[in-house]
């Protein structure tokens, strides 16, 4: 049955993800054309000022995932209650502070951010686009009852209409050349109706749910003291790189390093779902102490994670400067040095995954706070230093180089020490053979197939290109972990016998 809903909630954030994603492509695009390149610039630079108020939010929405776990399993409906309904209290609060905070930050925004806009033009649209954010804190609790049961998939459904929706108004507004006030008005809309269609599904889905109990449980935030460093280093670290180009750089430059982000996001968000939906599958296994289980989960999921983030990542490399230039122009293209380096975060970023759900779902923040102190300091200080002469290069070096001095080693580190009670020096080996395979991989694109795939730039000629290097890298990748690894046999192993189960 865990297998079952891990695989609904799979399916539904895939199709989810692609729907709204292919969208965002053609949007990005014709916002750029309407509205200009610093528009587009100040709007995503928006979100990462915005994300810095987020830390207000304390890592609330994670421990209360974390919280709902076990009395969903012994089904005790008033331990759920009183922890939703404490922390919608605590949301109500939050959403406040971040929407008064927003208010005030808006008056010195002109100083720090290079546009001809006016004063006051630049402070509305700030808290217009910050009470979008806000809105979310005050009507969205209910989903994380669903999430933590297991029925994402009842979410993704309503949440993929409304981007449908959104999507749709978005192109007639940008057609009609409307201003950025009325995008975020609209973006403000389609999240309060969101919030409140989940309400209702929520309450019909759980006709016993009582978000206004007066009994309250603060237990569930007794984590949230570590989750608040998390939260602020995820901040730093996530969010500097286009306050950092917006000051000593420029504008355009935001939309230059945005753009292949969204690229490499949007590929990333793909597997990075379908990961995260057994995030409340690996929670209710580690609430069984099934230490022979865990392991075994643990070793199918890390090793189809750097199955998929080794293919992922060299088709991404020999082909997102193309897509660029057929999507944006040759004007909006990075050096190739900056594209490697985006790559190894990429991949970084996949296949720590497995570590990180584990650590979280376990509930050891205070045990990684260290962790994520040293990637904040190391990200804004190289990315500081860096950023002047370099400008996108060095925002991306400081990342690469924070990432690789401390999640990449602390995280696993803890993985097994705590929680699978293993030896760490597995984990060493079993990356590194990992790694040698995928430098063997990029090698053979090198030097042998990318020699035979040089055509004149065409969307037909692109789509050919993704297609032979998909098809190529895939059969040496899966020839490869088929035969090496016998985690990689078990999995595809489960997923036939589950195949079978549902056909029969």
């Amino acid at each position: 049955m865990r297998t079952k809903k891990s695989i609904i909630n799979l399916t539904s954030n895939v199709i989810s993800l692609i729907i709204i994603g292919f969208g965002k492509f053609f949007l990005t695009k014709l916002f750029i054309q309407r509205l200009g390149s610093d528009i587009n610039g100040l709007y995503q630079l928006f979100g990462q000022i915005v994300a810095y108020l987020n830390l207000a939010e304390g890592g609330v929405g994670t421990a209360l995932t974390f919280a709902l776990y076990k009395p969903l399993a012994e089904n005790n409906i008033l331990k759920i209650n009183s922890i939703l309904s404490t922390v919608r209290r605590v949301y109500l609060y939050i959403g406040g502070i971040i929407l008064t905070i927003s208010i005030l930050l808006s008056s010195f925004l002109n100083n720090f951010i290079n546009i001809n806009l006016g004063k006051k033009e630049l402070a509305v649209l700030f808290i217009l686009y910050t009470f979008k954010i806000s809105i979310d804190y005050f009507t969205n609790i209910s989903r994380f009852l669903l999430q933590a049961d297991q029925k994402e998939y009842k979410l993704n459904f309503i949440i993929t209409i409304f981007k449908f929706l959104d999507m749709i108004l978005q192109f007639y507004l940008l057609i009609l050349g409307c201003s950025l006030y009325l995008i975020l008005i609209k973006e403000i809309l389609i999240i309060f109706f969101t919030n409140e269609i989940i309400k209702i599904k929520v309450k019909k889905e759980y006709e016993w749910l009582d978000l206004k109990t007066k009994i309250k449980d603060y237990s569930c935030l007794k984590n949230t003291k570590y989750l608040v460093i998390h939260s602020l280093c995820s901040a730093i670290v996530y969010n500097t790189d286009y306050i950092l180009l917006g000051k000593f750089q420029n504008l355009k430059d935001i939309t230059l390093y945005s753009s292949y982000l969204m690229i490499i996001n949007f590929v990333l968000s793909i597997p990075l779902r379908a990961i995260n939906s057994l995030g409340a599958s690996l929670g209710s296994l580690i609430t069984e102490n099934d230490l022979k289980k865990l392991n075994q989960v643990f070793l199918e999921l890390f090793t189809v994670t750097f199955y998929i983030a080794s293919i992922c990542g060299v088709i991404i490399y020999y082909t997102i400067s193309d897509f660029i230039i057929l999507w944006l122009g040759k004007g909006f293209l990075i050096n190739k040095i900056s594209v490697l380096m985006l790559v190894l975060i990429f991949i970084h970023s996949l296949t720590r995954q497995p570590t990180s759900i584990i650590v979280n779902s376990s509930g050891l923040f205070k045990e990684t706070r260290a962790s994520v102190l040293i990637e904040m300091i190391l990200n804004l200080t190289i990315s500081l230093i860096l950023v002047k002469k370099y400008g996108i290069e060095g925002v991306i070096f400081g990342t690469l180089l924070a990432h690789l001095f401390s999640n990449f080693w602390y995280y696993p580190l803890v993985c097994y020490k705590k929680v699978l009670k293993e030896r760490f020096k597995n984990y060493i080996r079993i990356y590194f053979e990992n790694s040698i395979e995928l430098i063997c991989l990029f090698l053979i694109n090198e030097f042998i197939l990318i020699r035979y795939l040089e055509f004149n730039l065409t969307i037909k000629t692109f789509i050919l290109k993704v297609i032979i290097l998909g098809l190529v890298n895939l059969i040496i990748q899966t020839l490869f972990y088929y035969l090496r690894w016998s985690s990689m046999r078990k999995f595809i192993s489960r997923i036939y016998k589950l195949i079978l189960k549902v056909e029969n």
